[in-house]
């Protein structure tokens, strides 16, 4: 059995209709039910609006009165009116009445940019990694078929010199999600460091007009740290690629004992917790992953570098001994003191490293080129062997 849609049809209702009498009089199915479709709105695509009205209709795409009655549910305030002052009896069927639509409302588009526009964004000297995020967002909203390459590379270039910078250029991320989340972090971890007393952005003092000339040589000193620090870390936490990738803010990290989400469970049960702020919503994020540190998708507990910071700290300050590795090589290159409080000597000045200054004073009377050079290839071998343990 079949039914009229919404209303009875009087035959004043059916002079006013912009329909021809066969659509308006239109049998809809029984337990017809209008699906979810999001109003349009004046400044969107019309032709984007009509193929997705039809891909949501599609099953019912044989009857074309159905599209025509339905489809102006779809529209916004705008939309309705130009749709009452249509002449009675002039759209005849669906294709009619969706390329009058598209005709009208064309003009009305926000024209797409460019991806030379992106490529234009550039984040301001004194702006903050949030506020550069959130403008380069809505910019990419506005780009029309651009690859995740060439918008992770013009949010790259747009970047001031400074630790995200260098990170995303040395390890480039594969997908736009990955930039954001990865972006995101860091944006958080600049709140905290303002909020903490800090004074830096992207890694320059605001309004510092000496900082103009020392950029290079602090770039220059801060890759050059970041590489010393890579070798040990990297090693302690293999098989943690987001670790792998940001090192945070120590050189060195005590290696654990545990998971980040085991441990975290620990300092939330001594309440030693500080979260992070929570960072404005993203769209694109991995809803697949939650991270109960910050509280948010995007990423996992056990791969969130700034828990790894968090952990770091409380473990400096005497806490969660029980998930630091006994014997970690690198507990007084940290914290600079061993547990009685005197100073640690660094382990390269203990070495036999020492037994390189008998190389300089000249061959030994009575001894053979080859036995001077086994020496020297002998003591070269264990510095290169000291400088990897130390690290």
């Amino acid at each position: 059995m079949a039914r009229r849609y919404g209303r009875n049809v009087s035959s004043d209702d059916e002079s006013d209709s912009p329909f021809i009498e066969t659509i308006a009089r239109t049998q809809f199915p029984d337990r017809f039910r209008m699906p979810t479709i999001e109003q349009y709105k004046e400044n969107r695509d019309p032709k984007e609006h009509v193929r997705r009205f039809r891909n949501i209709m599609a099953q019912y795409s044989s009857n074309d009165g159905l599209l025509c009655l339905t489809f102006p549910q779809t529209f916004g305030d705008l939309t309705s009116r130009w749709f009452g002052r249509l002449p009675p009896g002039t759209i005849s069927s669906f294709s009619n009445l969706s390329k009058a639509f598209i005709r009208q409302f064309m003009g009305s588009v926000q024209r797409r940019k460019s991806l030379a526009h992106l490529s234009n964004l550039k984040q301001e000297r004194n702006e903050s990694i949030k506020k550069y995020l959130a403008r380069f967002g809505k910019e990419v909203a506005q780009i029309e078929d651009a690859s995740d390459v060439a918008v992770i590379a013009a949010f790259t270039n747009g970047l001031q010199s400074g630790r995200l910078s260098f990170d995303l250029r040395r390890d480039r991320p594969k997908t736009y999600e990955e930039m954001m989340e990865i972006a995101g972090d860091y944006a958080l971890a600049e709140e905290e460091e303002v909020a903490q007393g800090g004074s830096y952005v992207h890694g320059h003092k605001p309004d510092s007009k000496s900082d103009h000339k020392d950029d290079k040589k602090m770039q220059s000193r801060d890759r050059q740290k970041d590489e010393k620090g890579q070798k040990g870390y990297s090693r302690e936490n293999r098989g943690n690629t987001r670790a792998n990738k940001f090192r945070g803010r120590y050189n060195h990290y005590t290696p654990l004992t545990g998971d980040q989400e085991e441990i975290l469970s620990v300092v939330e049960d001594k309440g030693l917790a500080k979260y992070p702020r929570q960072q404005s919503a993203n769209a694109r994020k991995d809803t697949t992953k939650y991270c109960r540190f910050h509280k948010d998708h995007g990423h996992e507990t056990s791969k969130c570098f700034q828990l790894r910071d968090h952990i770091e700290s409380l473990i400096r300050d005497g806490h969660l001994k029980d998930f630091a590795l006994k014997g970690d090589k690198h507990d007084g290159r940290r914290d600079g003191r061993q547990g009685n409080g005197q100073e640690r000597k660094s382990p390269r000045r203990n070495s036999p490293s020492a037994a390189i200054n008998t190389i300089f004073g000249g061959p030994h009377t009575g001894r053979s080129n080859r036995e001077r050079m086994s020496e020297v290839r002998e003591v070269m071998y264990e510095s290169r062997s000291m400088e990897i343990t130390s690290v």
